[in-house]
């Protein structure tokens, strides 16, 4: 999630907020930041993205990420506490 913090200050135009939730599932981290232009894939390549996607499907989680109309960019991952 370390990249997810970086592009935050690379692409954000403004304060970000993270969220960490524990469950008895598993964790839940979230970051949101407002962007100017399309977001973090509209300067990089989205390697980074890909990267963590990879990273966190390794360990049978999930990631998401989009632009909302508002203009903030929110990338979300979960990961299970129990893998198979």
């Amino acid at each position: 999630m370390q990249e997810s913090l970086t592009n935050a200050v690379k692409h954000g135009s403004g304060t970000g907020e993270l969220t960490i939730d524990h469950t008895a599932g598993g964790v839940r981290i979230e970051v949101r930041n407002p962007v100017s232009g399309t977001g973090p894939a509209s300067s990089g390549g989205g390697h980074g993205l890909i990267g963590m996607r990879e990273r966190v499907e390794a360990v049978h989680g999930r990631l998401a990420t989009g632009l909302g109309p508002d203009g903030v960019f929110t990338l979300s991952a979960e990961i299970p506490r129990d893998r198979p």
